[in-house]
């Protein structure tokens, strides 16, 4: 009998790809979604449209899907809105949220997977375990590192996970990077901002295999290397056959941001190899394996108009 699976943010960049992968694998598929569509090669899942923040919603889900599990890729993720304008929807998704859900899917025995940020840590004292304490910078930060604190309080498997990309329009940075070089413009990349970028497929697939965890359990679902935007982008170059030389260095300082940042966030893997046997590759492995997929996102005539 084939698994039910509910995807939360469904048609998010790791949201359609945990739904596609999860039809691969013969699951039966419901997936939520809020503003963006659906994307129609994923026809094949089951989508509903929901403000899956609301108490009511979230019971309605599980009384009438009976999902065995549920994989949250829901998130409120601009960083600098979380300071004031979007303060309370931040606090509303990414605090309050993922503690209802993990809540009403323990009471009923249901997995749940949820997906923090390496934001929670300070980039002070890099590299960090899942054990040692967080120190969060901004509100953003601080709304996720309750929304840990609550979903593991509940039994959830909770993944924290860094600068996700994909061959995917959302993915803004990668694709700013990709149409610079393509047009032999500069590309100024911070050298004093280090996070391990994340592959969003791969961590899509980190999701559906920590089903197999017994929660509460706490892992880091993010690349196996710890680089900073200016190496992110020479990455991108050499892999896609550009010109290393355009990318140039910059500091962050050089612009105004209404969130502080951490500098050095690395984050450990180990726990994510013994607990899953799993290692999620680096971008440059990957930039060169889905060179392709990238330029027909980020190159192609509709994409450059």
């Amino acid at each position: 009998m084939k698994m039910k699976l509910l995807v939360l943010g469904g048609a998010g960049v790791t949201g359609k790809r945990v739904v596609e992968i999860a039809l691969n694998k013969g699951m039966e598929v419901y997936a939520t979604y809020r503003h963006t569509p659906p994307p129609k090669s994923l026809r094949d899942a089951n989508w509903l449209k929901a403000d899956v923040d609301e108490i009511d919603t979230i019971r309605k889900l599980l009384n009438e899907l009976k999902p065995e599990a549920v994989i949250d890729m829901h998130a409120y993720n601009k960083v600098d809105d979380c300071e004031d304008v979007g303060r309370e929807d931040c606090w509303r998704t990414n605090a309050m949220s993922p503690g209802l859900w993990a809540r009403e899917c323990s009471k009923k025995g249901i997995k749940y997977v949820w997906v923090s940020t390496d934001f929670v840590f300070d980039g002070e004292n890099p590299p960090y375990a899942e054990g040692d304490v967080p120190r969060p910078l901004s509100q953003y930060a601080v709304s996720k590192l309750v929304g840990e604190q609550r979903a593991l309080l509940e039994g959830a498997i909770v993944l924290r996970t860094a600068v996700v990309y994909d061959s995917d329009p959302r993915s803004k940075f990668l694709g700013w990077v990709i149409r610079r070089l393509a047009e032999g413009k500069e590309v100024p990349a911070f050298v004093d901002q280090w996070n391990n970028p994340t592959w969003a497929k791969a961590l899509a697939q980190v999701s559906i295999e920590a089903l197999r965890l017994e929660g509460p359990k706490l892992l880091h679902a993010v690349g196996k290397e710890c680089m900073s935007r200016y190496e992110f982008a020479k990455a991108v170059a050499r892999a896609m056959g550009y010109s290393e030389n355009l990318v140039k260095p910059s500091c962050s300082c050089e612009i105004k941001q209404k969130a502080r940042r951490p500098k050095r966030n690395c984050l450990l893997t180990e726990k994510l190899k013994e607990k899953l046997g799993v290692e999620i590759p680096s971008p440059r492995e990957v930039i060169k394996e889905i060179s392709k997929e990238l330029k027909e996102t980020y190159l192609s005539s509709n994409e450059l108009s």
